[in-house]
């Protein structure tokens, strides 16, 4: 989209907004400068360091639930593990698609489009030209392919599951410094994530 088409749909945008939407929308505006002027502050952070971490323990509340599940329930969800086990995926159109090793947790797949890694709230996520479709970004950062390695791990008894579970985590982490790149532009996707990782 041109400078004057931009600011010809801005114009026509603000026409239809009521004083309550500009004043929310400015606001959010306030807060992304606020977070942007304060953001190399928070990365300057020491970070962790991440050690091996002993996954048996957040099974165990539901370890006897799971050791329910019929064999015939259980083989599909260690098939589709064994996949994440490789870095192959399957979602949308895409159908056991080689992720490689390390993961790209910026590239859509389908394109083969890589987004930007720079501060979230300027990236337009809608310009599949420079980010390809956002979507098949998002589902994969998802990250809800863990469940099935968790579940695969507790079920075979197999540590290389665990592994891959941590491998993974370690990877998305380096991969998406705070508010850095696409996988930060969207609060519900963040939500997404927390909800797998918890």
């Amino acid at each position: 989209m041109s400078f004057q088409q931009n600011g010809e749909w801005l114009k026509n945008r603000l026409q239809t907004m009521g004083p309550a939407e500009i004043i929310s929308r400015l606001a959010d505006v306030g807060r992304h400068l606020a977070l942007r002027a304060s953001l190399k502050g928070i990365q300057q952070r020491p970070a962790r360091k991440h050690t091996g971490l002993n996954w048996s323990h957040l099974v165990l509340g539901i370890k006897h639930q799971l050791e329910r599940v019929s064999t015939r329930d259980r083989d599909p969800v260690i098939a589709r593990a064994d996949r994440w086990l490789d870095h192959h995926a399957t979602f949308f159109s895409l159908n056991d698609i080689p992720l490689g090793d390390p993961i790209d947790w910026q590239r859509d797949y389908s394109s083969e489009m890589v987004g930007p890694i720079r501060y979230s709230g300027l990236i337009n996520a809608r310009d599949k030209d420079r980010v390809g479709d956002i979507k098949y970004i998002w589902e994969l950062n998802r990250l809800q392919h863990l469940i099935l390695l968790a579940l695969a791990g507790t079920w075979t008894g197999n540590a290389n599951y665990w592994e891959e579970i941590e491998k993974q985590v370690i990877s998305w982490d380096k991969s998406n410094p705070f508010m850095m790149g696409l996988n930060w532009k969207s609060p519900l996707e963040a939500g997404m994530r927390l909800i797998a990782w918890a």
